[in-house]
């Protein structure tokens, strides 16, 4: 696609910087850069959209594609289980930060700025129960240790 500019968020450096150096040994695109951020982290989310607001002229194109499969029960700084915070909540905290930046880019441009969020097939293997539906505080029970014990065993 040849964009002017592009950005790889990435919680490893290392890994973010193999991945640059890959993208430029097998296309020849020079002109990717890395911002890292750390998903599990309320406060490194917010760096990064406050990086990229300030940084980046024009967003057309942003791609959510971060997950991880919790191997334990893990409570984030910020008070939720760990995979709800980096698969859900701080993927939804940056579209809603950078959409701003997406809305602005819309006005000057011909093409439609988007938002493009990678799945897998893994909600197949899930189910919601009607009690997590109907409570209040579904996000306080999602990330509780008892629903996440119980989520294990299934």
């Amino acid at each position: 696609m040849g964009p002017a500019r592009l950005i790889l968020a990435c919680r490893s450096e290392a890994r973010g910087l193999a991945a640059i150096q890959h993208l430029k040994e097998s296309t020849g695109y020079d002109k990717a850069e890395l911002m890292l951020v750390e998903l599990s982290q309320f406060s490194s989310v917010k760096a990064l959209a406050d990086k990229v607001e300030a940084e980046v002229e024009n967003l057309d194109l942003l791609v959510l594609n971060a997950a991880i499969i919790a191997t334990s029960f893990e409570v984030t700084e910020d008070g939720y289980e760990k995979s709800l915070q980096v698969n859900n909540l701080s993927l939804d905290l940056i579209s809603l930060r950078l959409l701003p930046k997406m809305l602005e880019t819309a006005a000057i441009r011909t093409e439609t700025p988007r938002i493009v969020v990678v799945s897998s097939e893994m909600h197949q293997f899930g189910d919601i129960p009607d009690l997590l539906l109907n409570d209040p505080s579904i996000l306080e029970h999602w990330s509780s240790e008892q629903h996440n014990r119980s989520f294990a065993s299934q």
